[in-house]
């Protein structure tokens, strides 16, 4: 027994666990995430559930037999000797890899519904069980579910694959709506595995919640939510959300609350003690008269500051006649049609507005004076309050609640009014009149309209007056069939305004003295004109999205915004050349609408800058001082040139909205990701934009389904460049990729990049479920190095110009996975192009092509005419041009190659009509050796040399020449000079041409045991050798010293083996098929196989 290092406690000390052949070793304490290497004759005994991995070195699972012994596996030789024994456990997978392969080792369930051992996914069926050597699966080991996820969402998911079922992904705290997703992404790959059934999600997939209340309240019954781990809320949320939210059983960690007041003190009391904080969501300015302990209780919001809360006092209904409410009696009190005192909390008097004298109870002779407190004027207004007489007033009253009760164009003036500091409007109401400055007007649910802030003579002839404004749902925020409609704000002769958003709204600024315009709030804000007087915006402040239009302003100095996701518009001439513009938080847009000449902004901060609109003029958006921009975006429609410089190192975005077009060129030196989106199945969209990237270094663009791409790229520098097209794509005339070495595309839609240049391509790779690609030239034959190209699905087919590179490099096709079509050459309909290509479209020094799965014709022709035509067979010679050549076409489809070879080709063809044409350029005193399959159909074979008189030798071997099958048979001049006389079991010439067979290497000719046969189709010749089962066709120039012909296998012979084929004299001569003369002296005639 071998000794090993352990500690006191049984545990290993090193890792891996190395066991010699000789060694045997039992162990007693946790192996446990160890890896154990076993070499062949070592034994391991005893090892505990979870070992990482065991390695049996030297053996295959076919000399092994593995037997259930429990929940304990053990590993039998041969000889029925127990090499291993490891316990099993549940939710922990033990990998073991064999010479020949590798399985895995889990707990499950067996046929008995008991738990027992799980083989390769595969359960043992009961206890003592065994699985013989031929019968152990070999799957690979299983892959974690986090690995499964990541080779899903990469496309390179195996299949079959085995989850492991030991190892649990925890994704975290995540949102719901990620986790959504995510859970559907678990449930796909756990179905998908081929041990689905072994696999649980709940098992197998944790995480953890954390979102806001409306998230997780919207979702609080899915398994999203009820199955996590832990629910927590990243922001506070409203009473009724927390009150769902924290009754869950996994809900854990603190909270916030966020509600109105009246929802806060209707709160269950473990709700709000349960709260870390709480704040009060009503527009600022409300005043809450409520019970000593309610006012307790709001005071403790976080911002009970902006609030007037205090006990409830008097509620006084004002009558018709004239009125006196005041702390203390008037001196006349029969003067008046009521009387009433207010007290020192918090009064409210409720009166009515009206044109009807019978309902009007706020009158103009009112004397109202709210004492102490916080006290409230409650007033609806079904006509226009006209103001209070010299008689009448309203006092010490700190907030006047409107409410529009009466329709459009309703007034209130303040005349007559004191020491109100907030206004409340609920709807459309004009003000007018104010005497003082600093009150807060709040505006409630107004949909459209104006809504104006008058002052009284000389209140704001000053020049630097605030108004402070709030808005609640003011406007009217588009929605599926509901327009924008915009609430204009007049404030006239105010600088400075000051605005707080509540809810969704929509306003514009109706008055151009607003100088600066400083907004907050927790909601969204859209201003569609701030004026024209604008010089500084500041958001700051503001937690929800911001869309303001700078478009009638000139020369805004300073643009702030806030935390959310802002939007800026503007045209030129909108910002000052020297503007500060800062987005702050969230993702912000700039958006130009139009030509804005040449601008260099001090710009933080805003991630996006969007052009749209059209103009002549060229547009350049210099980014020297800016910082943070991540993306440019071409709108809709737009036909604007723009040029965005000065980016420096750095990724960018660029996208292509719809039917964008004009031209964009942007000089960042990092990858520029090019999106084309916007298309929907209802409107498919094409972008029409040329885009010109002066410096990426790589290019990676995105087309989605239904969006198309009709443009120029440009993008000199790219080392790489990746195309994803669900959509139509294709790069125009003045497509360059001068320096891109490596080209991926995946189509769904139609990919066209025949007018690009790829004069660098070292790597190409085509694929795309459905679909189709065509490229136009691809390398170029100075190239220093080799090329590897690719094609897999594209079902609509593939079309490549030309693959060039240097005479010292090699081309690689694989065509394997290819499910349609595929042609390299000339893509034309007509017969023969005038003149005809000359130049090879394959060239290198070792090509090749591997198209044996291909689901479509294979054509590698100068130019594309009918394959089954043979009026012109040069449009197949020298197609490939290259020293060596090795095809290997479609097994199920037709094969049409032309190749011309220095040395060598080995071409094999499949179960259709395939066509090879050869042509032999062999140096002097070198051979050229080629071979030729045609497989199944009826094939043709053309083979020849480079030129009438040429250098070296030529043998051309048809492996399988078969009925239906053709090629010329080679043999325009004689093999012998009949100079010997016929003797006695030998002919005339038999001689001559056994020499000529020996001399070409065909060992044991003589001229006793080979066959002449004179076929008369070159006159008074010898047209065809037989010897021992096959057919030789002979082409001698002569070049010897013995005569015109000399019987040696020389410099410019040509030798054609028909292995197998034993031909007639009938067979030689043919059936008069036209194939032209080939190479301008082989015979016309073909010849046909049996």
């Amino acid at each position: 027994m071998a000794n090993f290092i352990m500690n006191e406690n049984g545990v290993p000390t090193e890792d891996p666990i190395n066991i010699g052949a000789d060694q045997s070793f039992t162990f007693y304490g946790s192996t446990a995430g160890f890896t154990v290497n076993i070499a062949a004759g070592g034994v391991a005994m005893g090892l505990d559930a979870g070992v990482a991995e065991i390695n049996l070195n030297g053996l295959a699972s076919t000399d092994v037999t593995m037997k259930q012994n429990g929940t304990t596996l053990l590993i039998l030789d041969g000889e029925g000797n127990t090499i291993v024994s490891v316990a099993g456990g549940t939710g922990k997978t033990t990998i073991i890899n064999f010479d020949n392969g590798t399985t895995f080792l889990e707990v499950g369930t067996n046929a008995e519904g008991n738990q027992g051992l799980d083989i390769g996914g595969t359960s043992l069926p009961s206890d003592g069980t065994s699985l013989a050597g031929n019968d152990i699966p070999t799957p690979g080991a299983p892959i974690s579910l986090e690995t499964a996820l990541e080779q899903q969402a990469a496309g390179t998911l195996a299949s079959p694959y085995y989850i492991s079922s030991g190892t649990t992904y925890d994704a975290g705290s995540v949102s719901v709506a990620d986790a959504g997703a995510t859970y559907g992404d678990v449930e796909t790959v756990l179905a998908g595995a081929a041990n689905s059934a072994k696999l649980s999600i709940d098992s197998l997939f944790v995480w953890s919640i954390e979102d806001t209340g409306t998230n997780i309240a919207a979702a609080i019954d899915e398994p999203t939510v009820t199955g996590a781990k832990g629910v927590t809320l990243s922001a506070a949320a409203t009473v009724e959300q927390a009150t769902a939210i924290t009754a869950l059983e996994n809900f854990e960690g603190t909270y916030k609350l966020a509600d109105t007041g009246a929802n806060i003190l209707a709160a269950e009391t473990t709700v709000l003690e349960g709260a870390e904080s709480f704040a009060l969501t009503d527009p600022a300015g409300t005043v809450f008269s409520v019970t000593p302990d309610e006012q307790t209780t709001l005071e403790q919001a976080t911002n009970a500051s902006d609030y007037k809360i205090g006990v409830a006092g008097g509620d006084f209904d004002l009558t018709t006649g004239m009125d006196w409410v005041g702390p203390s009696a008037p001196a006349d009190p029969d003067a008046y049609n009521q009387v009433s005192l207010s007290s020192a909390d918090n009064d409210t008097i409720n009166g009515v507005s009206s044109f009807v004298s019978t309902e009007k109870t706020l009158n103009a002779d009112d004397q109202i004076d709210g004492g102490a407190g916080d006290d409230t004027l409650n007033v609806e207004l079904k006509g226009s309050f006209d103001g209070f007489s010299e008689e009448g007033f309203l006092k010490n009253v700190e907030t006047v609640k409107l409410t529009n009760a009466g329709g459009s164009g309703i007034n209130f003036a303040a005349k007559g009014v004191e020491g109100v500091t907030n206004y409340i409007v609920d709807g459309s109401v004009n003000l007018s009149d104010i005497g003082t400055l600093g009150s807060n007007v709040s505006y409630t649910d107004v949909a459209s309209g104006t809504l104006t802030i008058g002052y009284a003579t000389d209140v704001t002839k000053g020049t630097n007056d605030t108004q402070d404004i709030q808005v609640s749902n003011v406007g009217t925020v588009e929605s599926t069939g509901v327009a924008e409609q915009a609430v204009t704000i007049n404030a006239d002769g105010i600088e400075n305004l000051n605005i707080n958003a509540m809810g969704d709204n929509v306003v514009a600024l109706g008055k151009d003295s607003a100088k600066s315009v400083v907004v907050d709030g927790g909601s969204s804000l859209k201003m569609t004109d701030v004026g024209t007087g604008l010089t500084s915006f500041d958001g700051t402040n503001m937690s929800g999205p911001l869309d303001i239009d700078f478009s009638e302003a000139t020369g805004v100095k300073t643009v702030n915004g806030g935390s959310g996701d802002d939007t800026f518009r503007a045209k030129q001439g909108d910002f000052a050349a020297d503007v500060t513009i800062n987005g702050q938080g969230g993702d912000d847009t700039l958006v130009f609408d139009g030509s804005i000449g040449t601008v260099q902004f001090q710009m933080s901060g805003v991630e996006s800058v969007q052009f749209g609109g059209t103009g002549n003029a060229k547009s350049t958006f210099s980014a020297k001082t800016t910082t943070g921009l991540q993306q440019v975006v071409m709108q809709d429609g737009t036909n604007l040139e723009v040029d965005v410089a000065t980016l420096g190192a750095t990724g960018m975005e660029l996208n292509l909205q719809k039917d964008a077009g004009g031209k964009v060129s942007l000089d960042n030196a990092g990858t520029t990701t090019l999106n084309v989106t916007g298309g929907t199945s209802e409107t498919e969209t094409v972008a029409t934009t040329n885009v010109t990237l002066t410096k990426s270094a790589s290019v990676d663009m995105t087309v989605d389904q239904y969006s198309g791409f009709e443009g120029d790229l440009k993008a000199n520098e790219a080392q790489a460049v990746t195309v994803s097209a669900a959509g139509d794509t294709k790069f125009t005339g003045d497509s360059v990729f001068t320096k891109a070495q490596s080209l991926t595309v995946d189509a769904a839609g139609t990919f066209d990049a025949s007018a690009a240049e790829f004069g660098a391509m070292a790597n190409l790779t085509l694929a795309g479920l459905g679909g189709s690609a065509k490229l136009g030239d691809i390398g170029k034959e100075s190239l220093g190095y080799g090329i590897g190209a690719s094609v897999s699905g594209l079902s609509e087919g593939v079309v490549i110009g030309s693959i060039k590179t240097g005479d010292d490099q090699d081309v690689t096709l694989n065509l394997n996975g290819a499910q349609g079509d595929v042609l390299v050459g000339m893509d034309t309909a007509a017969a023969q192009p005038t003149p005809d290509p000359a130049d090879s479209v394959i060239t290198g020094k070792a090509v090749t092509v591997n198209a044996a799965g291909a689901l479509g014709t294979v054509d590698i022709v100068k130019y594309l005419g009918n394959p089954g035509v043979q009026a012109n067979q040069s449009v197949r010679t020298d197609a490939i041009d290259a020293e060596t050549v090795t095809f290997t076409g479609s097994e199920l489809f037709a094969n049409s190659v032309g190749a011309k070879v220095t040395k060598a080709a080995t071409m094999t063809g499949g179960n259709e009509d395939d066509v090879f044409v050869m042509t032999s350029a062999a140096a002097e005193d070198s051979t050229v050796t080629i071979s030729l399959t045609g497989g199944l159909g009826n094939d043709l074979f053309l083979g020849g040399d480079d030129a009438t008189d040429p250098a070296g030798k030529t043998k051309i071997t048809i492996t399988d020449f078969n009925q239906g099958d053709q090629t010329n048979q080679s043999l325009a001049t004689k093999v012998v000079n009949y100079t010997n006389a016929e003797t006695e079991g030998t002919p005339q010439g038999a001689d001559e041409a056994a020499a000529f067979l020996v001399s070409a290497g065909v060992s044991g000719a003589t001229a006793s045991n080979i066959e002449l046969v004179d076929a008369e189709v070159n006159g008074n010749s010898i047209d065809a050798i037989l010897y021992n089962g096959n057919t030789y066709f002979a082409l001698n120039d002569g070049s010897g010293t013995t005569g015109t012909d000399d019987n040696s296998f020389d410099n410019g012979d040509t030798l054609v083996t028909l292995t197998g084929v034993s031909l007639t004299a009938d067979q030689i001569e043919g059936d008069g098929a036209n194939i032209p003369a080939f190479f301008g002296y082989v015979d016309p005639d073909p010849v046909a196989a049996a």
